[in-house]
């Protein structure tokens, strides 16, 4: 039975005789859609027409795992993912990116943090409200005190990724403290992720654009 996503959560399940029907009403009230993959559907996508870079420089299992998970959930709200770019400290991009995400692992001697956040100095405006909204997230996740947002004068000083941080791009880089501190994330760190592009990239659901859902499903 063909399910339904409203957003990244499940909207209903319809019967497959009813489901061409379903979105003929949706076309006709102007409500967009998109197929996730055979026996799912993406209501009202959030993210067309936005491009988002996300890499990693460290080739490893559970970052790729991550990226990969990220990124068909960033496609099947309409986005676009450019991952033009793996393992290298400099990323310069021929599209116009809305963001350029990042991931690393960096083993410390003395691991005060798990997770640190670092954003273009140069975008910084965009960047550091991602790294913000995304910071008060994982603080209500058990992140309270094991993650750092990096002050300007320690990243001006951050030779090994100065390119990335003086990018014109919107750009966010997650450090990882070590593989244990990457695989705690792993778990749910793409959900975190997209939930947070959703609350500064995504388009709005209006009460009107509900309404004529409900229409439509009835």
């Amino acid at each position: 039975m063909p399910v339904l996503y409203l957003q990244n959560r499940v909207f209903g399940k319809i019967k497959e005789t009813e489901l061409q029907t379903f979105l003929k009403e949706c076309t006709s009230y102007s409500l967009d859609y998109l197929q996730r993959d055979k026996n799912s559907w993406q209501l009202l996508p959030q993210l067309s027409g936005k491009i988002f870079g996300i890499n990693s420089l460290t080739d490893d299992c559970f970052l790729n795992r991550l990226l990969s998970k990220l990124k068909s959930q960033l496609l099947w709200q309409g986005a676009s993912v450019s991952q033009e770019n793996r393992f290298k400290a400099d990323f310069p991009s021929n599209q116009p990116l809305s963001l350029n995400l990042i991931m690393n692992i960096r083993e410390y001697n003395l691991q005060n943090y798990e997770i640190y956040l670092y954003y273009s100095l140069r975008a910084k405006e965009q960047s550091l409200a991602f790294v913000q909204s995304l910071a008060d997230k994982l603080k209500l996740n058990g992140y309270d005190r094991s993650l750092k947002i990096m002050p300007f004068w320690e990243q001006l000083t951050c030779f090994q990724y100065y390119k990335l941080l003086f990018s014109e791009t919107p750009t966010v880089l997650v450090e990882f403290a070590g593989q244990n501190a990457l695989e705690k994330f792993a778990h749910n760190g793409a959900d975190y992720l997209l939930n947070n592009i959703l609350d500064i990239y995504g388009k709005t659901i209006s009460p009107k654009q509900l309404t004529k859902l409900a229409k439509c499903w009835k």
